[in-house]
């Protein structure tokens, strides 16, 4: 079985809907999938990732990924794929 990685989209604290489009595709071709969602005070979207269909969540919440940057945010994204033991990342922006 498939495992899929999607990185969740999050704009003003809000999940974005391209999140559980993307876990409504890996779900389809019969992955397991996880979610992980980057950012500051971000708590409030749990619910919606495991509504959306993720098998898994990974929450990195930290006032310093208030604003994107590269670097710290690619960290987040390897992180949670090595322990989510990822064959596909899927990005929706």
């Amino acid at each position: 079985m498939s495992k899929v990685l999607v990185v969740a989209d999050i704009k003003q604290g809000d999940l974005k809907i391209s999140t559980s489009e993307l876990l409504s595709k890996a779900k389809a071709i019969g992955a397991e999938t996880a979610v992980v969602a980057i950012g500051s005070n971000i708590e409030s979207i749990i619910p919606g990732m495991v509504s959306a269909g993720s098998d898994t969540q990974y929450v990195v919440d930290d006032p310093g990924l208030e604003i994107f940057s590269a670097g710290p945010y690619a960290s987040c994204v390897v992180d949670a794929a090595k322990q989510f033991g990822a064959d596909m990342i899927w990005f929706g922006f």
